[in-house]
C-alpha cells in the first residue's frame, strides 16, 4: 500500500527497474564482449606466431631476387691450338736414317758398286722414306693432341655451363622457398585476423535481455493499471450522474 500510495502511476518503479535493466545489459555485453576480445586476441596472436615462424623463409626472397637478377650466360671460347708438328718428330730420326745409310753403304761396298749412283739413290731414297714416314707419325700424333684439346675445352665449357645452371637453380628454388614463406605468413596473418573478426563480430550485435528490473517493471505497470482502473471507474460514474442530471433537466423542461 506504501508503494502503491508514494507512486500511484508506477512510473517511478517503472523507470527504476527499466535502468536496473538496462545496467544489467551493459554489465553482461562488455562482460561476453571481454571473454570475446580474449579469445579474438588468441587468435590474432597464434596467427602472429605462425607467421613469425615462416620469417626464416619469407626472408630469403631479397636474395633470392639478387641472385635471380644475375647473369648466368657462359661465353664460348674459340679453341686455338698452340703445338705444332715439330714438336711431335721422332727424335730417333736422323738416328734411322745414318743406320738405314749405313747398311746401304755396306751392302753396295760389298757388291763392289759403293760409289754408283744407283747405291746414291738408294741411300737418298731410304732416308726419305724414313723421314716421311718420322713426319706422317708426328703430323698424327699432333692431331691427336690437337682433338684432345678441342674436346676439353668443349668439355670444359659444358662444365662452366652445367655448373651456371646449376647456380641458377639453386636461386630458382631459393625464391620457391621464400614464396612459401611469404604465402605462410600471409596465411598465419589472416588465419588470426579472419579468427579474431569471426569471434568478436556476434557478441557485438548481440542483444542481452537479463531478468534485472523486470520486478519493478511489473509492479509499476500493475500500479499504473490499478490507478487507470480507478480513474475509468471515476470518471464513467461521473459521467452516469452527470447524465442523470441531463436527463432530470430534460424531463422537467417537458413538463413544463
Amino acid at each position: 500500500m506504501w508503494d502503491y500510495l508514494t507512486d500511484p502511476t508506477g512510473m517511478g518503479r517503472y523507470r527504476k527497474g527499466l535502468a536496473a535493466q538496462e545496467a544489467a545489459q551493459r554489465e553482461e555485453l562488455e562482460r561476453v564482449q571481454g571473454k570475446m576480445d580474449t579469445l579474438g586476441q588468441e587468435y590474432t596472436q597464434a596467427g602472429q606466431q605462425i607467421a613469425a615462424g615462416y620469417s626464416p623463409l619469407a626472408g630469403l626472397v631479397p636474395e633470392a631476387a639478387a641472385r635471380l637478377q644475375q647473369d648466368y650466360s657462359v661465353t664460348p671460347t674459340a679453341y686455338q691450338y698452340q703445338g705444332n708438328v715439330n714438336q711431335f718428330l721422332d727424335p730417333s730420326i736422323a738416328y734411322q736414317q745414318d743406320q738405314a745409310r749405313r747398311s746401304l753403304e755396306s751392302s753396295a761396298a760389298a757388291r763392289g758398286n759403293l760409289m754408283s749412283g744407283a747405291a746414291a739413290k738408294a741411300i737418298a731414297d731410304r732416308a726419305q722414306q724414313i723421314g716421311a714416314q718420322g713426319y706422317a707419325d708426328a703430323y698424327a700424333r699432333m692431331e691427336r693432341d690437337r682433338g684432345y684439346g678441342a674436346n676439353q675445352a668443349q668439355q670444359n665449357y659444358l662444365n662452366q655451363v652445367a655448373q651456371q645452371q646449376q647456380r641458377y637453380n639453386q636461386a630458382q628454388q631459393l625464391g620457391q622457398f621464400g614464396l612459401q614463406g611469404l604465402a605462410g605468413q600471409t596465411g598465419g596473418i589472416r588465419y588470426g585476423t579472419t579468427g579474431s573478426v569471426s569471434t568478436r563480430a556476434p557478441s557485438y550485435g548481440q542483444m542481452i535481455d537479463p531478468t534485472a528490473g523486470l520486478g519493478d517493471m511489473r509492479a509499476g505497470q500493475m500500479s499504473g493499471e490499478f490507478t487507470g482502473g480507478l480513474l475509468t471507474g471515476f470518471l464513467g460514474g461521473q459521467e452516469k450522474k452527470n447524465e442523470g442530471a441531463k436527463s432530470g433537466l430534460l424531463s422537467d423542461f417537458a413538463l413544463f
